[in-house]
């Protein structure tokens, strides 16, 4: 049953006759859309000149429908594709050694800045200074390993009779790479797929480059920082690495460095 107060409220309210629909017509409407063999012939005959509009739009809307779900495809499979890489380097991330060891270096680097900054009063990118010199190094990529290259490990423990250690191995990259390419695994999986690349190191001199050492390892890393006011910038080279395909031009040597990691 419908309150009083609702009528009341029907009656005050103000009815735009010039947009209102009569009884009639809504109820042939009804009627003619449920009904319609009940639509007067007349009216059916008008409509035939509409019949081809009708198809055509019926068409594109077929074809908008099946874009669209494609597209929606698409993009799903693409968005699932990159999830399974993120969980992946996600997975690697927390359970790799280096990269762990690593993130620990990055993370005191990053906070040495953010109190150097605040005490300087100024954002930590104006913390570090220009390269002197921009140098491109290009990695090539192979199939397979050449038989003629010499393992990391071994060419280390040519320079020591002792064990292996962390310090040995970057000198022994460091004096090798001056006269020889340098094949290296990317670990990271989501560049995993490139396999082995091969670069060319003779004309990069590392300059402004300095070795940080930790408990287990050490670090080849630029130093950009300035860490006074009245410090004098040092010179420094800036290494842009470039993705190429191909077989780089053999040297008398080649260094294979696995496990060698370029974040």
């Amino acid at each position: 049953m419908l309150s009083a107060g609702w009528l009341a409220s029907l009656n005050n309210q103000h009815i735009n006759r010039d947009t209102s629909v009569d009884f009639v017509t809504v109820i042939q409407t009804c009627i003619f859309w449920r009904r319609p063999e009940m639509v007067p012939r007349i009216i059916k005959v008008s409509r035939l000149k509409r019949v081809d509009e009708v198809v055509l739009t019926a068409y594109a809307l077929v074809m908008f429908d099946t874009i669209t779900a494609f597209i929606a495809y698409k993009r799903k499979k693409k968005s699932q594709h990159m999830l399974r890489f993120l969980k992946e380097f996600k997975t690697w991330d927390q359970s790799d050694e280096e990269r762990c060891r690593r993130k620990v270096i990055y993370a005191e680097r990053l906070a040495e800045e953010t109190a150097l900054s605040k005490m300087e009063k100024k954002p930590p990118i104006g913390l570090h200074h220009s390269p002197s010199e921009i140098l491109d190094v290009e990695f090539q990529q192979i199939s397979s390993i050449p038989s003629e290259m010499l393992p990391h490990q071994l060419a280390a423990l040519s320079f020591t009779a002792k064990h292996m250690t962390s310090n040995i191995g970057l000198l022994t990259f460091q004096n090798l790479s001056k006269t020889n390419l340098v094949a290296m695994r990317f670990l990271d999986p989501r560049y995993k797929s490139h396999g082995i690349v091969v670069a060319n190191l003779t004309a990069v001199n590392f300059n402004g480059w300095a070795v940080k050492s930790t408990y287990m390892d050490k670090v080849l890393m630029p130093m950009t920082r300035i860490n006074g006011p009245n410090q004098i910038p040092a010179p420094w080279t800036k290494l842009e690495v470039m993705m190429c395909k191909g077989i780089a031009p053999l040297l008398p040597l080649l260094l294979l460095t696995v496990f060698l990691l370029w974040y």
